[in-house]
């Protein structure tokens, strides 16, 4: 906002290495050096949580939408027909002719990959194993590196991991009911 560049966010924290040092800087800063207001891009740290917030459930709500069209493509590469039609035969294309076979553009297992790549951005732990693989000598141990990310960043982070973490229990994709096992395992001597 202050330079009127857009930039990525990298995640809770970034670290830069000079030397033989290692230093943790906030992910939640301006990417332009020149900018004269990097942290949070120029906005104060709840504007912030406010802009990304919105930011992110408005790339999620098209994300979900992209999902709910229920497009298929049939895989043949000489059909290639997009239709939201399914056939009563299951996954047989539509085309008169055709002997391929229908398959989502955008399944639920896309989405699901999406929601939880959007959580790993702002989920500290996650950022901090990411850091420790790329790392030759010994890392920062995860105490020092959290201590050194500022309360307002830690405040981010755990609101932003808390309303994706909703999202992902709302869509329930990894989640297997305790009904299907009853209903498989049932005991066939009643």
């Amino acid at each position: 906002r202050a330079c009127n560049k857009s930039s990525e966010l990298g995640g809770v924290f970034v670290f830069e290495r000079s030397g033989g040092d290692t230093s943790f800087i906030t992910g939640y800063r301006c990417g332009n050096e020149s900018c004269g207001q990097r942290d949070y891009f120029g906005y104060q740290p709840f504007d912030f949580l406010n802009i990304v917030s919105n930011k992110v459930n408005a790339v999620i709500r098209k994300h979900v939408a992209r999902h709910g069209k229920y497009e298929m493509k049939c895989e043949d590469p000489q059909c290639s027909l997009v239709t939201r039609q399914l056939s009563v035969s299951g996954c047989v294309c539509l085309s008169r002719g055709c002997k391929g076979s229908m398959e989502l553009l955008y399944s639920a297992q896309q989405l699901d990959n999406q929601l939880k790549y959007f959580k790993s951005l702002f989920d500290i732990g996650h950022c901090y194993k990411q850091y420790t693989r790329t790392i030759e000598k010994g890392p920062i141990p995860f105490a020092e590196v959290k201590n050194s990310i500022s309360g307002d960043n830690i405040a981010i982070s755990e609101a932003m991991c808390e309303m994706l973490e909703q999202k992902l229990a709302k869509s329930a994709y990894n989640v297997i009911a305790p009904s299907l096992f009853t209903r498989l395992f049932q005991n066939n001597s009643q």
